[in-house]
């Protein structure tokens, strides 16, 4: 499911056992990854105002979109980058 909180983004795994959060009024611009059993987080790196976030149907891939018009494809589990669009005319949302 999906949370929106002081603009901030947040949504539950498919598998119900990680939190992603992005965005917010004093946002780092990082993505961050909240293992709920142990309430570790791993972090992505920042890019600017993180507007858009979709997690695929079977939980392995993190899609990231914003003010940059740039959309980014991760893996959930291991946080690499591994697809980079430039192609968006318009801020993603």
């Amino acid at each position: 499911f999906l949370i929106f909180n002081n603009s901030t983004i947040e949504m539950v795994t498919p598998d119900g056992k990680s939190l992603v959060s992005a965005g917010g009024y004093d946002s780092d611009n990082n993505l961050k990854i909240i293992h709920l059993s142990t309430e570790n987080a791993d972090f992505i790196q920042g890019q600017t105002a993180i507007t858009a976030v979709a997690i695929s149907k079977n939980g392995k891939y993190l899609v990231s979109g914003g003010l940059d018009r740039k959309l980014r494809v991760w893996d959930l589990k291991t946080t690499a980058l591994i697809h980079f669009s430039e192609e968006h005319i318009e801020k993603i949302s």
